[in-house]
């Protein structure tokens, strides 16, 4: 991957209930931890009233597209569950797809 020195950070949120106040503290949240380690945040990807379980959401996709169209190498989640509910397929996104794509993921529990 070009660039590998610099850290384009996306950050994913997401709430199955709609609720700006969960979705503002996970992207405060995301966003403090990014200033703290020099973290450039190139985007915010939110999907406020999404399922977990389904993993057709809008900003999930629009994510994935740009880390197919490389402009983000870090995605950072408060938590594993808000890539989504099934752990096995939430964790074949972080072990394997991000990994297959040069991108680091961090959790941030």
């Amino acid at each position: 991957m070009k660039n590998l020195e610099i850290n384009n950070v996306g950050l994913y949120c997401r709430t199955a209930q709609a609720n700006k106040n969960d979705i503002e503290n996970q992207e405060k949240a995301l966003k403090e931890y990014c200033n703290q380690n020099g973290l450039k945040v190139v985007e915010v990807y939110a999907d406020n009233g999404y399922s977990g379980l389904n993993f057709d959401r809008p900003a999930f996709q629009k994510m994935l597209k740009d880390i197919e169209d490389k402009k983000i190498n870090i995605v950072i989640t408060t938590d594993l569950a808000r890539i989504g509910r099934d752990t096995k397929e939430a964790m074949s996104y972080t072990n394997e797809y991000f990994v297959s794509k040069n991108v680091k993921y961090i959790n941030l529990n």
